[in-house]
C-alpha cells in the first residue's frame, strides 16, 4: 500500500506525488491523472514505461491502477 506524503509537482497532464510504500518505507513517486481529464494521456505513458523498463536511464515502473 502506498501513502501520498506530498505533491511534488503537477501540470497539464496529471499531478506528481511523494509517496511512502508500507511493505519497504522507500519513497517513490506517483502520476495521478483525474479520471475525467480532457487528454488522457496516463495509459500511454504507462506502456511506453512498460516497454523501456529495463532501461535504467528512466523511472521504473511499478504498477499502475484505479482508485
Amino acid at each position: 500500500m502506498l501513502f501520498r506524503s506530498e505533491q511534488i509537482g503537477s501540470g497539464g497532464f496529471g499531478s506528481i506525488y511523494k509517496v511512502l510504500s508500507t511493505e519497504d518505507d522507500l519513497p517513490y513517486a506517483m502520476k495521478v491523472e483525474p479520471l475525467n481529464a480532457k487528454r488522457a494521456t496516463l495509459s500511454f505513458e504507462i506502456s511506453v514505461l512498460k516497454k523501456i523498463s529495463n532501461c535504467d536511464r528512466f523511472p521504473k515502473f511499478i504498477f499502475d491502477g484505479t482508485e
